[in-house]
């Protein structure tokens, strides 16, 4: 086993129904992610395609078609932002990925005060994000990365967020480093293999999004690392 190293969160990965906020607790997640979006004049939680397995191809299929194009899933329907944060005590942060197009002051106010959460805001939408740091600037904004920019780092300056959120896969070290010398964090997703955790701890992450908070959690414990349940701490 390695010394103690530096802190590193692990953040589980899209909480989107009772059933995986019930997994998420028993094994101790922190901080998660939930993905949200305007429907119906409304800003509403929205499920992902995975949530519950389909019986067959087809039903998957269906599942996929009904998410992506109409951010729905069939058998669990959306439901309203301020309602399904009242369900999140126990865990210590949230971090809300933003999709499409939501006003940023309407958003804030939907965000229940609890001192014991604290509130994260995600999104590729870049715009929004500079908006809700113009509302209350200290909060702690991720701009989700595009892996076709042609600079990312530039893009996540632009519009002062506090980390980037960027594909595992579309992470080298020369990103990291140029986002780590402005001091802006960086988090990786969706990282399901310990391995693969344990390499990008190595390198420097601040964060890992994943489906299996568990595993993960075990694995940089056991490599030494120290899991934090804040983002927002320097």
């Amino acid at each position: 086993m390695k010394p103690l190293m530096k802190e590193i969160a692990v953040i589980g990965h899209r909480a989107n129904s009772s059933r995986i906020l019930r997994f998420y607790r028993a094994v101790k997640t922190g901080i998660i992610e939930i993905d949200v979006r305007r429907i119906n004049q409304e800003i509403k939680v929205i499920h992902g395609p995975n949530d519950i397995k389909r019986a067959t191809p087809i039903g998957e299929a269906f599942s996929r078609i009904d998410y992506f194009f109409f951010y729905r899933d069939p058998l669990l329907p959306p439901m309203a932002l301020k309602k399904y944060l009242q369900r999140l005590d126990g865990f210590s942060g949230v971090m809300i990925d933003i999709a499409g197009e939501i006003d940023a002051e309407e958003l804030l106010n939907q965000i229940p005060d609890n001192k014991h959460i604290s509130y994260y805001f995600s999104s590729t939408n870049h715009r929004i994000l500079k908006e809700l740091k113009k509302i209350r600037s200290h909060i702690f904004t991720s701009a989700t990365l595009q892996e076709k920019l042609i600079d990312p780092a530039t893009e996540v300056r632009l519009c002062k967020a506090d980390a980037a959120t960027v594909k595992h896969t579309a992470l080298d070290r020369g990103l990291l480093e140029d986002l780590h010398k402005d001091g802006i964090k960086v988090i990786v997703w969706t990282v399901n293999d310990q391995d693969e955790a344990a390499h990008l701890a190595e390198m420097g992450v601040d964060g890992i999004i994943t489906d299996r908070p568990d595993k993960i959690r075990k694995k940089l414990l056991y490599e030494g690392y120290y899991i934090t349940n804040y983002l927002d701490m320097h």
